[in-house]
This record gives structure tokens, sequence and C-alpha cells, in this order.
């Protein structure tokens, strides 16, 4: 099955939902928030919407709801070999083009995928091992030190 080319753009004529504050929200608040942000994406499902909508959904609400700065999705391309960025939120128009321009070997995210890195079946590499990411292109604007937690 070939994956359809992925844009951040909506092609539909309706607009779609803001996505929720959270940012000054209490912990029960948050809660009660991600609960409704994962029924609103489960009904976008059902929805006939292209996969570039649903994509770009489903990554505006990672950083809504996580309260991530900036959230890329990648795809694995058809070669089987490569990943292609194909839905952001959060990074600037010239960012996103960079990433998307940027066809990463699956071969070295597989070494990034360490023990050390692994939550249940998931991993998050945080900012502080920014170093494992030297071979990847970066579009991250402040250096390391600027970074403030939260």
């Amino acid at each position: 099955m070939e994956r359809e080319n992925v844009a951040t753009t909506s092609t539909s004529t309706r607009p779609l939902p803001p996505l929720p504050d959270v940012s000054q929200a209490s912990e029960t608040q948050i809660h009660a928030q991600q609960i409704k942000e994962l029924i609103r994406l489960g009904n976008l499902l059902r929805e006939d919407l292209g996969l570039n909508e649903v994509l770009q959904q489903i990554v505006a609400s990672i950083a809504a709801c996580i309260r991530f700065r900036a959230s890329v999705i990648s795809l694995i391309e058809e070669d089987g070999a490569h990943l292609s960025s194909v839905a952001f939120a959060g990074l600037s128009e010239e960012d996103q083009q960079t990433l998307r321009d940027a066809h990463y070997p699956i071969e070295k995210l597989v070494k990034l995928m360490r023990p050390e890195f692994r939550i249940s079946q998931s991993y998050f590499i945080s900012h502080e091992h920014a170093d494992v990411f030297s071979d990847f292109p970066s579009v991250v604007n402040k250096p390391l030190e600027d970074y403030v937690a939260g």
C-alpha cells in the first residue's frame, strides 16, 4: 500500500477545532483535557479526513497535551530504510522544510533505541542527551544551557 505524500496544510474546507491551552491548568484539569483530546482524536479517525489532516492533528495534540514546545511525526519511506518528517507542531516553516528535506536512515535511529531511553514500549531521549543526535539535521534554535524545564 502506498503512503500518500504528507504535507502540513489542511485540504479540507471546514476548519479544524482549536487545541486546548493547558499551560495554567491543574493536574486534574490536564488529565481531563488529555482524555477529551484522545476521544476527539478517536473521532477524527472515523471521519473522512486525509492522512495529512489526521497526522497534523495528532502532532498538534501531542504538543498541546504533553506540553512539548515542538513535536514531529516521521513515517518510514517506501524503501523501508529511511524516515521522512511529515507533520509538525511548534516549528517555523523554515525548520519544517529543513526536516522535510532530510531523510534519516532507520539504521541510525535504531542505534538510539538504548535501554536507558526506554519507557514502557516507547523511547524518550531528553534534550540533555542531544549529543546522540549529532548525525541528524537539527532545527534547535536555543543552546542547551538556555532551556528551562516546564
